[in-house]
């Protein structure tokens, strides 16, 4: 009885975290923007990929397009309520609480006299 207890809390501890997010980042002013996460070329916007949800990590973001300033910065993060929770139960699973926003919108802005 005591193993099928800890076997179900594992599972449901499982199933309520996970180690990463798929994020996607659009420019819905600038369509086809160049985008760089952590240096590497990801391709031209809207563009997908999956980031580690650690604590630790943090993505510097810099996405260019011929007309446009360029834009640097990171991106946004958001605290992973289900890892959270599955902490209570096996702490280490705290480690990844705090990881990307899974949507990110990000406003290029025109150059001076570009509309």
């Amino acid at each position: 009885m005591k193993k099928a207890i800890l076997s179900f809390t594992l599972v449901i501890a499982l199933l309520l975290t996970s180690c990463s997010t798929l994020v996607r980042i659009d420019t819905p002013n600038a369509p086809g923007a160049t985008v760089k996460v952590d240096g590497k070329v990801w391709g031209n916007t809207p563009v997908e990929k999956e980031l580690s949800d650690a604590i630790w990590e943090t993505y510097p973001v810099e996405v260019t397009k011929e007309g446009y300033k360029t834009y640097n910065g990171e991106l946004e993060k958001e605290l992973k309520v289900g890892t959270f929770i599955g902490g209570f139960i096996i702490w280490p699973f705290w480690l990844w609480t705090y990881g990307p926003e899974s949507y990110q919108e990000i406003e290029l802005e025109p150059l001076d006299g570009d509309k």
